[in-house]
């Protein structure tokens, strides 16, 4: 069953940038981005497994990860904000891609 909602032009061009390709739907766009609330531990830990990763901007991250360290005088706490199946080996940047690649 589908229902008519009205909607104003910023939140419709708001959804319609959303869209992943052309075959995607306004339906499919507001399930991705507002879910149901889960009710228990266990809801919320299956979310979080399915949820596709957030994708990530480089140069953004590349700038970030160059920042790091400046004000607490050194980067040697980099490690620990990286996921615990990643640490030491290598950069921030290869930590998310491996996670990207193991979750296609």
């Amino acid at each position: 069953m589908s229902k008519t909602i009205t909607i104003e032009d910023d939140v419709y061009d708001l959804l319609a940038s959303l869209k992943e390709d052309s075959r995607d739907s306004f339906t499919r766009v507001i399930r991705r981005y507002l879910p149901r609330p889960c009710e228990t531990a266990g809801e919320l830990l299956d979310v979080y497994e399915h949820a596709p990763l957030p994708k990530v901007n480089w140069d953004v991250l590349d700038q970030i990860t160059a920042g790091r360290g400046r004000r607490s005088g050194g980067c040697s706490q980099v490690g620990q904000r990286v996921p615990p199946a990643c640490r030491g080996k290598g950069t921030l940047k290869a930590a998310i891609g491996k996670a990207e690649t193991r979750n296609r």
